[in-house]
Formats: structure tokens, C-alpha cells, sequence
């Protein structure tokens, strides 16, 4: 999705053109930025009665309405049968996916990870940049949805519609609520709050084929990337980098996108090449 506050969305879409990935959907969530989008020629959902929640605040109730939206998005997309790699646009591509598309070919969905630290890992990065670490189920890592693959088939859209009516009895955001109905190993801090999905949606729990992108190399956050440099000390391109865990909010984030040279975009927001 973009908002007008965040017209670097525009660094996103730069980064996919740069790789010759067009098939794509944006999500405006207000007028602004749908007219912004559509005056640079992409083709753009304008998703009705969410420009109000546009702006709000982490952890605020408009917050968790607000990133609801997204869910609705993805599953209407799901639900016409369309495999969906859904994207914040606080991210930078760098490689096609293709090398982990044999992995989302056999699971039901592919998600990257807020926590690292446990887990049963399988398989092991190619010294030139091919492979992947991830781990299957039970990692007991916190999954981070703003970047994740979501294949179409019954137990997917059912998965998105218990996820659309379990957003609304619980006082979190769409990440807690998805970790609550997909896994019930979970924990450390965000425990207290997906305990709310595990009390109140326990009849909308869903098991999915699940592979949580793990490396800190091919899938590194902004901390990782821009500050302790994962990918960089290990001579490998990520996939994606997405900038967050990085203090300061969108002005921070441009600043490190252009200081590593992965801001793609002129003053007025148009790619450079």
C-alpha cells in the first residue's frame, strides 16, 4: 500500500523496474497518492474509507484498522486465485526471486522474520548469492508481514478470511494476529500480545506450509543492512532490504537509502539510470 506521507514508494517501484518486474499492484490509500501513481502510468487499487487511518501511530487502535486494509487487499487477490508476493514499500529490490520460487512452490506461504535467534534451520547460502537460509513451521521466530508470499488455494483464503475476523475481536495489529492463528510455539516480547488471538480466535486457527526467510544476508532489515552490514561483510546481493529497525522514520530511511546508494529516484521522484 502508499499513502501520500511516504512518496518514496516511488524508490520501490525503481527498484523493481531496474529488474524488469512489472507485474504489479498498488494499493493507494488515499486520493493523493492515487493520483501520484497514476500520472507515472502504474496500475493502482484505490481502497475506499482507509485514508482516514493513513497516518496513524503504531500500536494505536487506527493502527491496527489501518493494516487490516492490508490483509483485505491480499485476500481479495487470493481469493480470484492470484499467487501474491505482498511488499511495504519501505523496501529495496535487489534480485528476482526466482531462486526461492521452488520453495513457494511446495509451501503455502513464505514470510520474513522479526526475531532470529531459535530455530531448526535448513539449508545453507550459495557462495554466489542462489541460496537461502529458512526454516520450516515451528520456528518459533515472530514472522514480519511486510514482506510475504501467500499462495492461492482453500487453505490460504481460509487462512485470510479467519485473519480479516480475527482482526476485528483482538487489540493488535495483522502481524500478532497472523503469528496468533498460525503458530502456538511463539514466544519473548510480543507474547503479551498475541496471547489476545490465542484467547479470543481459537476456533479461526489455521496451519499453514509455512517457510520463514531467515537470513540476515539475502533477507536483511534496515539494522542488518545499513548498520551492522550482514550482507556487505558476507560479499552477497539480498534479495530485499527492508528498511526498517531503523530509528528516525522516513527520513531516516532515505537518509541510509542514499548514503548505500540504493535511493533510485530524482527530486521529483522519477527513476534515475
Amino acid at each position: 500500500g502508499i499513502n501520500a506521507e511516504y512518496m518514496g514508494a516511488s524508490n520501490f517501484l525503481c527498484s523493481l523496474k531496474r529488474l524488469g518486474l512489472n507485474n504489479t499492484l498498488m494499493v493507494a490509500t488515499d486520493v493523493a497518492a492515487y493520483s501520484f501513481l497514476v500520472e507515472r502510468g502504474y496500475d493502482v487499487f484505490h481502497l475506499n474509507g482507509s485514508s482516514a487511518m493513513s497516518g496513524a501511530t503504531w500500536g494505536t487502535p487506527q493502527f491496527n484498522k489501518f493494516v487490516k486494509q492490508k490483509v483485505l487487499t491480499v485476500k481479495m487477490a487470493v481469493s480470484l486465485g492470484y499467487d501474491v508476493f505482498f511488499c511495504d514499500l519501505d523496501m529495496v529490490w535487489q534480485r528476482p526471486l526466482h531462486d526461492i520460487l521452488p520453495p513457494a512452490a511446495v509451501s503455502d506461504s513464505l514470510l520474513t522474520v522479526d526475531g532470529r535467534s531459535v530455530g531448526r534451520l535448513m539449508g545453507d547460502p550459495n557462495k554466489d548469492g542462489s541460496g537461502w537460509d529458512y526454516a520450516i513451521y515451528y520456528y518459533k521466530a515472530h514472522s514480519n508481514t511486510g514482506f510475504y508470499y501467500m499462495r492461492s488455494n482453500n487453505r490460504t483464503i481460509e487462512l485470510m478470511e479467519n485473519w480479516l475476523a480475527c482482526c476485528d475481536r483482538v487489540p493488535v495489529d495483522d502481524q500478532d494476529t497472523f503469528d496468533g492463528l498460525t503458530d502456538t510455539e511463539l514466544r519473548g516480547r510480543r507474547l503479551s500480545r498475541i496471547s489476545h488471538v490465542w484467547r479470543h480466535c481459537k476456533d479461526l486457527r489455521r496451519f499453514l506450509r509455512r517457510l520463514l526467510l531467515t537470513s540476515r544476508e539475502y533477507f536483511p532489515n534496515g539494522s542488518d543492512y545499513f548498520v551492522l552490514r550482514y550482507p556487505q561483510r558476507s560479499r552477497v546481493t539480498p534479495f530485499i532490504i527492508h528498511a526498517n529497525q531503523l530509528m528516525g522514520g522516513k527520513r531516516a530511511k532515505i537518509k541510509a537509502m542514499k548514503e548505500f546508494n540504493v535511493w533510485l529516484v530524482d527530486s521529483s521522484m522519477r527513476c534515475v539510470t
